[in-house]
């Protein structure tokens, strides 16, 4: 989707945003230091920019989708690597389980071109033990793999396979066939299955649409809760942010789903300890935690992870059970409906894939973790912490797994800071109320601030980094209130700015994956360390005031 002039215009678009975001702040403080005060010239200038945000936003779009309507409609215009995986191996799981999808595409490429022999490919993934076996040993087995299937099934996995097949070049086919196949979780195979069984292949482009529509869902709700200007910020950055670019929009299946559940979930978060009003709209008040917790159970059953941005309600609420002796309300209640909602979606799936196939996961997931299985695609503390600043590539045979190595034997000090770290950050998030001033959090910028924990517990691939989207958030939400903020939204578009960069430089995506992560670590380490100091500082102002 994405070439090299497409890059530059990201980066060009990234540097705008800087420049209006830092622009608006510094005309901003000069009309509010003029007296007298000119509060209309002010609404003004905030609204010029917030129309310049939306134009860069929609230009953004259009470079995202290649300024082509094609990649919207066609029917062949889909990511065929990622939906050999999420539509096929979802499909015919049943057939496939986690460990069989590459077989038996060896076997289907046999029975219709037999590109594979053509081509000279020599070798597959066992992904029963992540070893590398002959396609002739494949080749040679091919009744025992047909007979997982009916006769009626496998003429159709061959038709799905040769139809994702024309989407795919020549090099990425032999990279599809050695990667690490089919991860989703026990619920994300409920889920995916239930919609591809009944959808026949040469539907997939519209049924991806259906994440674009997710998509819009969110930025209505984001519209709603934080205003226009906080919309388009998020806009503009998602059509540069280089997580954002695979499978991409409409070009993939079950891939932004537990996004914009995470992301609503935040904003059903906003105003959750205010004083609620009467009759519906005081049930609908205390129903939103519920729903927030309802939905992150759902991100967190997708993909593991979300369950992280727990973390700051959970440290208010600490701090609420230190400061009353009781439960805070809000936080009750949005755990009741995160445990309620996990209790029956993993229910649900564990029904429908069995208790095999759930070992089966499990112990994907513990290959996909060791060190020596990682990728150049992975981001996060444990890489920031083993960049040593390796740029152009792996250059002598074994870097690469001399890397990961060292990455496994950071392990404990990448913990010993992770827990440093939250145990700063739980400092500063209390309760609306508490006395430490400097510490009130709001509900929704504690769950927000997930992504902290997110940066410094996980090791995932780039494209799940589209989650610092609620770091966005807060910080707009707030990009009137202090300069930390500003500093904020800027360094995350500069991010934007280095990783498109580096990827256009050098094409090696360790580089770009390590760097960002360095980047990230520096600023979740500044989010960190301004709520720090505006706690100590408002603190002291306090203390001073009383002695």
């Amino acid at each position: 989707m994405t070439g090299k002039a497409d890059e530059w215009i990201k980066i060009v678009l990234a540097i705008l945003a800087l420049v209006v975001v830092v622009a608006t702040w510094v005309v901003r403080r000069f009309l509010v230091r003029r007296k007298p005060r000119s509060v209309e010239t002010i609404a003004r200038v905030q609204r010029a920019s917030t129309l310049l945000l939306w134009c860069l936003a929609a230009f953004g779009v259009g470079n995202y989708f290649g300024f082509d309507v094609e990649n919207l409609t066609g029917i062949d215009r889909i990511d065929g690597y990622d939906t050999v995986h999420y539509y096929l191996n979802a499909k015919y799981f049943d057939e496939l389980g986690y460990t069989h999808l590459y077989e038996a595409i060896v076997i289907a490429d046999l029975e219709r071109k037999d590109n594979f022999r053509r081509w000279g490919f020599q070798a597959i993934r066992d992904l029963d033990d992540n070893s590398r076996v002959p396609m002739a040993s494949v080749r040679a087995r091919a009744d025992e793999i047909k007979a997982r299937f009916t006769k009626a099934r496998w003429r159709e996995f061959k038709h799905d396979f040769r139809f994702l097949q024309r989407t795919i070049s020549r090099r990425l086919q032999i990279e599809l066939v050695n990667d690490h196949g089919y991860n989703a979780t026990p619920f994300l195979q409920t889920v995916a299955g239930t919609v591809t069984r009944h959808l026949p292949v040469e539907r997939l482009k519209l049924v991806c649409h259906v994440e674009t529509l997710l998509l819009l869902l969110m930025l209505v709700v984001v519209y709603r809760t934080y205003g226009s200007r906080v919309a388009a910020l998020v806009v503009l950055w998602y059509s540069v942010d280089f997580s954002a670019r695979w499978p991409g929009v409409s070009f993939g299946l079950f891939r932004l789903d537990w996004f914009v559940a995470l992301v609503v979930a935040c904003c059903l978060m906003s105003g959750a300890d205010g004083e609620p009003r009467e009759g519906r709209s005081a049930r609908w008040h205390r129903a939103r935690p519920v729903l927030a917790g309802v939905l992150i159970a759902y991100s967190a059953m997708q993909r593991i992870f979300p369950v992280v941005w727990l973390f700051g309600m959970g440290a208010r609420a600490i701090w609420f059970l230190i400061a009353r002796r009781r439960v805070e309300p809000v936080f009750a209640r949005m755990l009741a409906g995160f445990v309620a909602a996990a209790a029956i979606f993993g229910g649900l799936a564990y029904w429908n894939v069995g208790e095999r196939n759930v070992r089966e996961f499990v112990e994907d997931m513990e290959e996909h973790l060791r060190p020596e299985n990682l990728s150049q695609q992975r981001m996060g503390f444990a890489v920031a912490l083993a960049y040593r600043g390796e740029y152009g590539g792996f250059r002598q045979p074994g870097d690469r797994e001399r890397k990961w190595e060292l990455v496994g034997s950071l392990r404990r000090y990448r913990f010993a800071g992770a827990i440093l770290a939250l145990f700063l950050l739980g400092l500063t998030i209390r309760p609306k109320d508490d006395p430490e001033a400097g510490a009130r959090t709001d509900t929704d910028d504690a769950t927000l601030l997930g992504f902290v924990p997110f940066y410094f517990l996980m090791i995932a691939s780039h494209y799940y980094w589209i989650a610092r989207t609620t770091m966005l958030l807060h910080h707009g939400k707030h990009e009137d209130g202090g300069g930390e903020h500003i500093v904020g939204l800027c360094v995350l578009f500069a991010i934007e700015v280095l990783s498109n960069y580096i990827d256009e430089a050098t094409h090696f995506r360790y580089a770009l994956s390590a760097t960002a992560s360095v980047a990230l670590g520096l600023y979740c380490a500044f989010v960190v360390g301004v709520r720090l100091w505006r706690t100590y500082r408002r603190s002291a102002a306090a203390g001073g005031a009383d002695g």
